[in-house]
């Protein structure tokens, strides 16, 4: 954070502390770090939140703000205000996929995921299978490797159904997957 920053989150009031310009200094580095520790992707940063209102997963964007960050966002579906205590992260399945099927996805060309069905993925999707409405988990995050800095992408869960998936996808003829239907790309994480 800057002096200029500070000075306009602040208005008048920053003229009231009798601030020198190294404890301002100090006091902007003391904040950055705040912000950097409470935020991994820093502020400015992007959250796939959940309308309390209609339901509407999308992107809400974590202000910049003094003394506390700013968690405002209006509804981009029923114009709802989502206040601070009204924010809430959509929950997000966790997936590991290989460059191919990555750059596929990413692009939109490709719209379902397969998993094989097992006992595995049997206890991960059973209770999303009985009653997908009512799941939390609204979003995959897709990750190509296991490094701090991979490049992810978050992209809206639209269902999870089990039938014969596609072989120009990766599926194998006549063989039932979990089918993980795909819908809107959200622009957060390293998509690099």
């Amino acid at each position: 954070m800057t002096k200029e920053e500070f000075k306009k989150s602040l208005g008048e009031l920053w003229l009231d502390l009798k601030l020198s310009d190294k404890e301002l200094e100090r006091f902007c580095e003391i904040t950055d770090k705040i912000y950097e520790n409470a935020f991994m992707g820093g502020l400015g940063s992007k959250q796939t939140i959940v309308c309390p209102e209609c339901n509407l997963v999308q992107v809400g964007t974590i202000q910049k703000t003094l003394p506390f960050p700013t968690f405002i966002h209006e509804c981009d579906k029923c114009g709802h205000i989502i206040m601070e205590s009204e924010w809430q992260e959509a929950k997000t399945l966790h997936l590991n996929l290989k460059k191919q099927w990555f750059e596929l996805i990413k692009s939109g060309e490709k719209k379902e995921e397969y998993r094989e069905i097992s006992e595995y993925w049997n206890n991960r999707f059973a209770s999303m299978l009985c009653d997908f409405e009512m799941s939390e988990v609204k979003t995959i995050t897709f990750s190509n490797g296991y490094s701090k800095d991979r490049p992810q992408f978050e992209i809206e869960l639209k269902g999870i159904f089990i039938r014969e998936g596609k072989e120009e996808w990766g599926a194998e003829p006549n063989k039932k997957y979990y089918v993980l239907k795909l819908g809107k790309l959200y622009p957060v994480g390293n998509t690099e």
